[in-house]
């Protein structure tokens, strides 16, 4: 049976998967998981505590695949392959309402940026890794790499190229080809 906290959580998740963090209220929370708002209360000061748990427990999930994913014997290619699947599979569990609200929700943004840069740290030392091993060019600069692979995450979300490429896996498949081996046949 799970607790108290875990409805409550599980109540939250839904509901700003739906509407978003911003509108919904403390009561809609506690009605979605059949609980008073004393109980509420009891496990959380706040809704911004609430979603502060919840965020940090979304981005250590993401921070334990995204190492994984670096440490696997696949092949760099394959790697930024994954990162960009669970990126989009992130944003995709998300729904553009909660993701709205994750990155233009004045109460969560600090949260939000410091977890971003942990990200891009995690990215900095695994592009730095791949380049003392030569599997990728070093004459091109990591915080350049990561700036690119930050923009192909906006690109993802862009219905530009969602028209483009419907389906998501295609898109992914084009960022990846482009990013890393470029426009160039090679013979």
């Amino acid at each position: 049976m799970r607790s108290k906290r875990e409805k409550l959580k599980s109540a939250a998740m839904d509901l700003f998967k739906r509407f978003g963090m911003k509108k919904v209220t403390i009561k809609e929370i506690c009605e979605h998981a059949q609980t008073s708002k004393v109980t509420f209360y009891k496990h959380y000061r706040n809704k911004i505590e609430l979603i502060g748990e919840l965020l940090k427990e979304l981005y250590e999930y993401g921070f334990k695949e995204m190492t994984v994913i670096w440490q696997s014997d696949l092949t760099v290619k394959h790697k930024f392959h994954s990162l960009l699947e669970l990126e989009f599979s992130f944003y995709d569990e998300l729904g553009p309402n909660f993701l709205h609200d994750l990155m233009y929700y004045s109460d969560i943004q600090q949260y939000n940026y410091e977890m971003s840069r942990k990200s891009l740290l995690i990215m900095y030392r695994f592009i730095r890794y791949e380049q003392k091993k030569g599997t990728v060019r070093k004459d091109l600069k990591s915080k350049f790499m990561i700036s690119m692979f930050s923009k192909a995450f906006e690109i993802m979300k862009d219905p530009v190229f969602q028209a483009i490429y419907p389906d998501p896996k295609d898109l992914i498949n084009a960022i990846i080809e482009l990013f890393v081996f470029g426009v160039v046949n090679e013979t």
